[in-house]
């Protein structure tokens, strides 16, 4: 490049000599720059693990209790009334003289009707356990349970007992004590009476304690866990993006703004007076900076183990209850660790591409300014943007909302396939890895793991497609062809009521395909008035097996598709018709032509021309149906010899709706889903390229013009 093109450096620059040493001035700075980011990353806060705490009070409650003194004899210890359960406990609800009263609607009784009193609260018998008695609230989902502790005391002699009334922690505690203590007085009279008629047994009476816990649920707060990021990987990245960066400084062309720029975004220019440029490329520049040391290099430094350490579950004391309570913490998040690196690899892209574009504006402000001409500036930027730019600004939004709700779930899902993430590895208690190919070489294994008793997956998979494909081919053409002759018989000269017949056909449209398609798959249920009236008639003596038999299933579903599709091929192909110029027909029949040639010569190529993109997206659409499957038949009958396959495919599932099955459940295999996702996405674009080129409205556009 001579000094006239470089148009900004001396000759002296361009010497070898001046370019090394430009070259090692820019390693300096790749060195600061280095070390600037490690020591930024070295900070307790960026290294601290800090798990998310998520506390479950399963057993919060509220207690009162009475305590009941009594005098322990023989007969009473022996335990010949079953008194006593196999832990020790005073089981109430057996021992006999509290179990003729305790077992009754009157005991029940009193106690509601004392609550009601006391409190002003209706409550309800919900269940009478050997362990107490439950009661629930009619207000909220709160129950009050009355039960016995374990006996105190000695083997004779003075001993006592504590009933407790224990109401599940609620958002109103006191209003629970207060239900809780109106039992334990009827609880308690009770017992007193009991005695009193059970002298035999031992003597006793109830000492009224209200002990009254209140709680205050805990303010738990999820914070995003920060998991110490690796320094070491992040360095090796700044480095060799430094050392990028240096080799463009030393050898692009440019003046010192250009240079600098490369460091700073936007010096060049906010040097030459373009304020608005300068501060949107240096703001992204901060902006990335910031989430990469922050957020991405975290996000980005996990992703190729995709987390260690799951949940896990910890007993600890808590000091407000007086007991053990459970408490979850939560670690990494696979999950979560894919969606952000994903993210994060989209930016550092865009990051790339906004650096380059940067470059390129500055290096073009410079020769413009070289030229003698006048800089845009920021008030031109806006006014271009509703001028010659608006195109771009139309489509701004646009290419942003495809970028993030298309193009990187669709990402997303593919990355999904190389990974072990299904129901059970969900990412938070259980994380998933990444497995590599062998999801696909499961999905594409001939062999059958099970000894030959069941298929294999690829064999599921050849079945479901090759059906799939059949499907798609009949649900297209045999909607197209007899849509096209009902439009031509209802256009044909002589026919009355043209908008009758119009009007009936697309009713079946405006009715939703969740009703039509539901009750038409009980109609030809076995049970259904299909076969009901076949039977009537005599015209068969069973019931037709629409959805029990393979074949029958998938032809059924065909036949009744044909009547889903032919009102909007009617439509369609209506308009096409009326086009067709009538001297092409007057034409054909002064030459001879019967009915037959003026349909394949005429009719037929100029439908296949103005309708072929069509014919494309409506196969694949097909290939795509969910509705129509799934709401007919679910995919049954059952494939049993493809038992071995995740889902539960059937004979008339199609790929869609075995995604759907594969996908839902408790046992969901989205890694499997994921990969039928792939090889659907594969099929639909192989075809469709295929077909695309050899459509001959592509290939001869001028044809028909």
């Amino acid at each position: 490049m001579t000094n006239n093109e470089a148009g900004v450096f001396p000759r002296k620059l361009e010497r070898k000599g001046n370019v090394a040493l430009k070259i090692l001035i820019a390693e300096i700075i790749v060195a600061i720059v280095v070390l600037a980011v490690v020591w930024m990353c070295e900070p307790d806060f960026l290294f601290k693990h800090e798990p998310v705490i998520e506390q479950t009070y399963s057993n919060a409650v509220s207690r009162a209790s009475i305590v009941v003194n009594y005098t322990a004899v023989k007969p009473f210890d022996n335990n010949a009334s079953g008194l006593l359960n196999a832990d020790g406990e005073i089981d109430l609800l057996s021992y006999k003289p509290y179990k003729s009263v305790m077992g009754t609607d009157a005991f029940y009784q009193a106690i509601v009707d004392k609550v009601k009193e006391e409190t002003g609260t209706e409550i309800t018998v919900d269940a009478a356990l050997k362990s107490g008695i439950v009661f629930t609230r009619s207000d909220e989902t709160t129950s009050v349970v009355l039960k016995s502790s374990k006996k105190n005391g000695d083997t004779l002699g003075d001993r006592h007992m504590t009933v407790f009334a224990d109401a599940d922690y609620s958002s109103d505690v006191a209003l629970n004590n207060e239900i809780a203590i109106a039992g334990l007085e009827v609880f308690g009279d009770l017992i007193n009476n009991v005695y009193i008629t059970e002298q035999s047994k031992g003597n006793a009476n109830a000492t009224f304690v209200a002990q009254e816990h209140t709680y205050t649920e805990p303010q738990v707060t999820k914070e995003p866990e920060r998991v110490a990021p690796n320094t070491l990987l992040i360095a090796i990245i700044v480095f060799v993006i430094a050392e990028i960066l240096a080799l463009l400084v030393a050898l692009e062309p440019g003046d010192w703004k250009n240079k600098l720029s490369y460091f700073i975004w936007g010096f060049g220019s906010f040097a030459r007076g373009q304020y608005l440029r300068g501060a949107l490329f240096l703001l992204f520049e901060i902006v990335f900076i910031g989430y990469m040391v922050f957020f991405g290099g975290q996000w980005l430094s996990m992703l190729p183990s995709l987390g260690k350490m799951g949940a896990e579950t910890k007993e600890v004391y808590d000091e407000t209850l007086q007991r053990t309570v459970e408490t979850t913490v939560y670690h990494d998040n696979s999950f979560r660790i894919l969606l952000y690196g994903v993210l994060t690899i989209f930016f550092i892209i865009a990051f790339i591409y906004t650096m380059r574009t940067q470059i390129k504006v500055n290096r073009k402000a410079e020769l413009i300014e070289l030229s003698g001409k006048k800089l845009r500036s920021g008030k031109d930027d806006l006014r271009s943007m509703v001028d010659d730019q608006f195109h771009k600004t139309l489509l701004a939004l646009p290419l942003t909302g495809i970028l993030i709700f298309t193009v990187m779930p669709i990402v997303f899902m593919i990355l999904v396939a190389f990974t072990n993430y299904d129901g059970t590895n969900n990412g938070t208690k259980n994380l998933f890895h990444w497995v590599g190919l062998d999801n696909f070489n499961t999905m594409l294994n001939w062999s059958s793991s099970s000894g030959g008793s069941t298929q294999s997956y690829a064999a599921t998979f050849g079945e479901v497609l090759v059906w799939t494909l059949i499907w798609a081919f009949f649900a297209t053409f045999t909607n197209y062809f007899l849509g096209m002759f009902i439009a031509m018989m209802i256009n044909k000269k002589g026919i009355k009521f043209k908008k009758g017949w119009r009007t009936i056909l697309v009713l079946t449209i405006a009715i939703p395909q969740f009703i039509s398609l539901l009750y038409v798959s009980k109609m030809f249920a076995k049970n259904g008035i299909i076969n009901g009236t076949l039977m009537d008639l005599g015209l068969i003596k069973e019931a037709l097996p629409f959805w029990e038999d393979a074949w029958w299933s998938r032809f059924t579903v065909i036949f009744i598709n044909i009547w889903i599709g032919i009102p909007y091929l009617m439509l369609i192909t209506t308009g096409i018709l009326m086009n067709i110029p009538a001297d092409l027909y007057e034409s054909a029949r002064i030459d001879g032509a019967n009915a037959w040639q003026q349909y394949s010569k005429i009719t037929l190529p100029y439908m296949l021309f103005i309708t072929g993109p069509y014919l494309l997206t409506s196969f694949t659409g097909n290939m795509n149906n969910f509705n129509v499957i799934y709401l007919l038949t679910g995919g049954a009958p059952t494939n049993t010899a493809a038992s071995g396959a995740s889902g539960a495919v059937g004979y008339s599932d199609l790929l869609i709706t075995w995604l759907f099955k594969i996908t839902t459940g408790t046992n969901a295999e989205y890694y499997m889903a994921s990969v039928v996702g792939i090889l659907v996405f594969v099929v639909v674009a192989v075809i469709s390229l295929v077909v695309y080129n050899l459509l001959p409205s592509i290939k001869n556009e001028e044809d028909f013009q």
